[in-house]
Order: structure tokens, then sequence, then C-alpha cells
């Protein structure tokens, strides 16, 4: 899985998730896959360059 795909199957769970019934359950497998590659390319960034985020 490349970077690209992982971003669709990310965005693709949090559409269904929220209740768009056009798109099937992600396998849980895959969305740990792609959690994991997504995670990878933010460390790869340094940590000065990220922004806080607070989460509410």
């Amino acid at each position: 899985m490349n970077l690209n795909e992982a971003i669709i199957i990310i965005e693709n769970h949090n559409k269904w998730r929220r209740g768009d019934d056009t798109i099937k359950p992600t396998d849980p497998k895959e969305y740990g896959i792609a959690i994991d590659i997504l995670l990878n390319k933010v460390k790869e960034k340094p940590a000065s360059n990220r922004k806080a985020r607070t989460i509410q």
C-alpha cells in the first residue's frame, strides 16, 4: 500500500463512520496498515516543523 492509497482508505473510513451508506466498512487490517503508513510519514517530518494541535 502506498501513501495515496492509505489516505483514500482513511478518508473513506471516516465517511463511512460518519454515516455515508454508499461506502462499505473498512477491513480492520487494511485500516491498521493505512494508519501505520500515515504515522510513519508524519514521523519523517522534523518535529520542529510540526504544529502542536490541541485535541478537544
